[in-house]
């Protein structure tokens, strides 16, 4: 039996008939942040302007959600501090150039957070996915009460915290 061939379609099946690529990220409309293909990857310099671009974009997005969820009257503004680690995809992803990025905000948070990135040819860099924070943040976040937004949020009045909520 001939497998089917769809034009239009989307995605590879094995019960389709099958193009001469490798069925991998790189080569189907599956979105980076869902891939769970392992691509190589090189660490870079954490301190040149590259660097500097991903970090202030990743703290933008990690601000934008703060004032998304309209938390910006309790919770702080985040600084960028610094990269931490980054690393690049050796290879091109649709025409882009792909990040791992870790970075550190500054304090009082000193946050951490971990996004993929991509830098297009004319050098805007995109967030792909979600911000993750990855490291504890405990009661620094209970002003709010959105869980969607408590990694993001280090709110303004840390003393009232102390003694307003208790355990």
């Amino acid at each position: 039996m001939e497998p089917l061939y769809i034009p239009s379609e989307k995605g590879y099946s094995y019960i389709r008939k099958q193009p001469n690529t490798p069925r991998n990220c790189l080569n189907m409309p599956i979105p980076f942040q869902y891939c769970i293909c392992q691509f190589n990857k090189t660490s870079v310099s954490k301190s040149n302007p590259t660097a500097l671009k991903i970090g202030q974009t990743i703290t933008k997005t990690v601000n934008e959600q703060i004032k998304d969820g309209n938390f910006t009257d309790v919770c702080i503004k985040m600084k960028f501090k610094k990269v931490t680690e980054l690393q690049q995809y050796n290879d091109k992803f649709k025409g882009s150039t792909l990040f791992t990025a870790k970075i550190v905000m500054e304090a009082p948070s000193s946050a951490v957070f971990e996004a993929n990135v991509k830098m297009t040819e004319t050098g805007e860099v995109k967030v792909l996915g979600v911000v993750e924070r990855s490291n504890k943040y405990g009661d620094t976040a209970d002003c709010i009460k959105s869980e969607e937004h408590r990694p993001f949020c280090f709110c303004k009045n840390q003393n009232v915290l102390k003694t307003t909520v208790k355990r």
